[in-house]
């Protein structure tokens, strides 16, 4: 994982307008304080409003598993957590109901932190025997679900439901992993997060590694982040509708081996911040979709993209290290070998766009705590920001040679910014269109021939 001593990340959480209504949901919705991850209560409207009916996670049929529900609410558990009681004690938790004779977590394990009215935490992080394997995981307010560890993390192998006011945190990776199709469900807004930091309502893992098999998938519905990486093997992430999903910093996502990430209606994906060095996404044998084939697109999705330093110029200020690992020239966008497309019912009004990304910024701003606090710990970054600033904006894509593209739009491209393996390939395109922003808008002008990118994929 690639790092950076001068870009300091900009998290700037602009919510998804599902986010608004369902948090908001508590208090009409009778059914909401008893719903879970492990009962979710498909039938009531008013949890659900988003259901159309050919939802993979609502069909999911679970088998009856160990429900064990936190006893103590109000009282954090785990050393890790200041004043934390002993996580393995079986008379700090119920079983399906009843008292617990032994704490056991596994991949048949629902997990429950009920709403406290005081703040807690569990998080077995650093305790001997704590698992790392659950099915479905439900947290309340004021309750945050922690845990993980560098080469430990998390395995969730169910849904995933975090009520307002309530988060989740792992440092390391969560693994989503079964056969079966699962949920993560954020209801947070920014009025209910207790913060913007990990396990504090937004963000909820250092690190996503999807890993489902048979076909499963994912669906996120509400505003997901992450802090770092993000990885697609060989199973479908959805981005459910009016919702967003961001990677974090120095991410550098990529979806591998028939992975498919797909985008319903208004429907966002995009980090968190500009990561100047390494491409939003790269995708080896994998697909970016707007839609599902028994969900066509009614409205349309975005994956945003970021600027990049195409000029590969330089700055004075810079030591080597940062010259190798920032200012070099890698596409927003790299798709070696797949697909990029949108299953659609008007091709025209309902597609997949490829545009620039909210947070665009390849430096922090003036005015903000980020800026002030990097220009104070090194000067010399108030002139390279603003250098930065100044460069040539506009985003580039990279497609390999058999890339199927369909029923898609580019936007903010430059010139020269869609690098073609082999442009004769886009004669078999269908319902490719350039946006209003791009370098002249012609195709001409923005196609250009790249055969290939390094190992590093800067060209």
């Amino acid at each position: 994982m690639r790092r950076s001593a001068i870009m300091v990340p900009v998290l700037v959480i602009v919510l998804a307008p599902f986010a608004a209504r369902t948090a908001g949901a508590e208090a009409p919705a009778h059914n909401y304080r008893g719903a879970a991850a492990h009962d979710p209560r498909f039938e009531d409207k008013q949890l659900w409003p988003m259901l159309k009916g050919k939802e993979s996670y609502a069909a999911q049929a679970w088998p009856k598993g160990r429900l064990m529900v936190w006893a103590k609410p109000g009282t954090s558990g785990g050393r890790r957590v200041r004043g934390g009681i002993n996580l393995l004690d079986p008379s700090n938790w119920t079983e399906d109901g009843k008292p617990c004779r032994k704490v056991v977590f596994d991949e048949n394990t629902d997990i429950v932190l009920p709403a406290s009215d005081t703040p807690y935490q569990i998080n077995g992080r650093e305790d001997r025997g704590w698992p790392d394997a659950f099915r479905h995981i439900t947290v309340e307010r004021n309750a945050v679900l922690g845990g993980g560890g560098d080469g430990k993390g998390r395995k969730i192998h169910g849904n995933v439901w975090i009520k307002p006011g309530g988060g989740m945190d792992a440092q390391g990776a969560t693994q989503f992993l079964g056969a079966g199709h699962a949920f993560f469900r954020n209801d947070n807004t920014m009025k209910t997060a207790r913060g913007t930091g990990r396990g504090q309502g937004i963000m909820s893992s250092q690190y996503f590694v999807f890993n489902k098999t048979d076909g499963a998938s994912v669906e996120f519905l509400g505003h997901v982040t992450v802090l770092d990486e993000f990885r697609i093997h060989g199973c479908t992430v959805i981005v459910g509708p009016d919702s967003k999903l961001q990677p974090g910093r120095n991410a550098a996502p990529s979806i591998q081996q028939g992975g498919v990430l797909a985008l319903m209606d208004g429907a966002v994906f995009e980090s968190w911040n500009n990561d100047f060095g390494n491409p939003e996404m790269t995708v080896r044998d994998g697909t970016i979709q707007g839609g599902m084939p028994d969900r066509p697109l009614l409205r349309s999705c975005t994956f945003g993209l970021a600027f990049k330093n195409y000029t590969k110029a330089e700055h004075k200020s810079l030591d080597e290290k940062q010259r190798r690992r920032r200012f070099v020239r890698v596409p927003s966008l790299v798709v070696l070998s797949g697909a990029l497309r949108s299953y659609t019912t008007d091709p025209q009004a309902a597609r997949l766009t490829f545009s620039v990304m909210e947070n665009q910024h390849i430096a922090p701003l003036p005015g903000t705590r980020n800026y002030e606090r990097s220009v104070q710990r090194r000067p010399e970054n108030k002139a390279l920001f603003a250098w930065m600033m100044e460069l040539p904006h506009g985003t580039d894509v990279f497609l390999g040679p058999d890339v199927a593209v369909e029923n898609v739009e580019f936007d903010h491209l430059r010139k020269g910014g869609l690098m073609m393996a082999d442009p004769s390939k886009r004669g078999g395109w269908r319902n490719v269109s350039f946006g209003p922003n791009c370098a002249g808008g012609d195709a001409d002008v923005l196609i250009s021939p790249t055969k290939s990118l390094d190992r590093n994929m800067q060209y």
